[in-house]
């Protein structure tokens, strides 16, 4: 099975040094929807961390699989 790494970057970047081992790039795709979804559900009562951030998959050899970005802002509603 080929090998992903999901690297986060909101203040600081917070590189993937282990990955894992998924069946092809769909999944890589669906589990770093799924990381960013856990990540916005976590910050839902608070200030956003960053004005925007994201989710990058790559693949072993370094290629991207994909990047999902979010961006917001806070303030009173």
């Amino acid at each position: 099975m080929p090998r992903y790494l999901f690297t986060v970057q909101n203040s600081k970047p917070a590189p993937d040094t282990t990955g894992l081992d998924l069946a092809g790039p769909e999944e890589a795709r669906s589990m770093a929807m799924t990381e960013a979804g856990e990540m916005l559900r976590d910050h839902r009562d608070s200030d956003w961390p960053t004005p925007e951030w994201w989710v990058l998959v790559t693949d072993e050899q370094g290629s991207t699989v994909c990047r999902i970005t979010v961006s917001g802002t806070g303030g009173t509603v």
